[in-house]
């Protein structure tokens, strides 16, 4: 006698046990392996200068967005990327957190290619924009940015390295 395929509904009702674990198995190993990434950049980033943040689905947001905050020099920062630029461009900037002190810095556009980053150093950061923001109106081309190398896996990477002590 031929038994026909079970439907969908009665193989989920007779395995839900088994796909139950299945998923709680895949969920849990995410869970680690997502522990373990964020062990590996917290410790990259202890040097104190150098912030990396990467931003998922990059070519999708509207801005403006705002990274998680970190310290560098002792003090507080945050990054912030508005995509309000002229020409397809959006902006990079650098915040202080709970302070007004300003700070020169570096900003890196990280490529496939490490030959192929993009730096811009931030050595003006105007006394009236002290406690504010500061950054290049124009650092990231939204227009080529996958055939350009600096979208990897529908991520944008953004670096910034404090390059001397906060002053006011």
């Amino acid at each position: 006698e031929y038994m026909g395929r079970k439907s969908l509904t009665e193989h989920v009702q007779s395995n839900v046990t088994s796909h139950l674990l299945l998923l709680c198995t895949a969920v849990s190993k995410l869970q680690e392996e997502n522990t373990a990434l964020q062990q590996e950049v917290s410790l990259l980033q202890r040097s104190d200068e150098r912030f990396i943040w990467v931003i998922a689905n990059f070519e999708t947001k509207r801005g403006p967005l705002y990274s998680r905050k970190f310290v560098a020099k002792n003090v507080q920062w945050y990054l912030g990327v508005d995509f309000e630029g002229p020409d397809q461009h959006a902006g990079v900037y650098l915040f202080a957190e709970g302070h007004s002190r300003r700070v020169d810095f570096k900003l890196i556009l990280f490529n496939v290619d490490p030959a192929n980053d993009k730096i811009h150093t931030v050595n003006d950061w105007s006394i009236e924009f002290k406690g504010k923001g500061w950054g290049p109106l124009k650092f990231i081309n939204r227009s080529n940015l996958e055939n350009t190398g600096f979208l990897v896996n529908h991520c944008v990477r953004v670096g910034v390295e404090i390059e001397r002590e906060p002053f006011e």
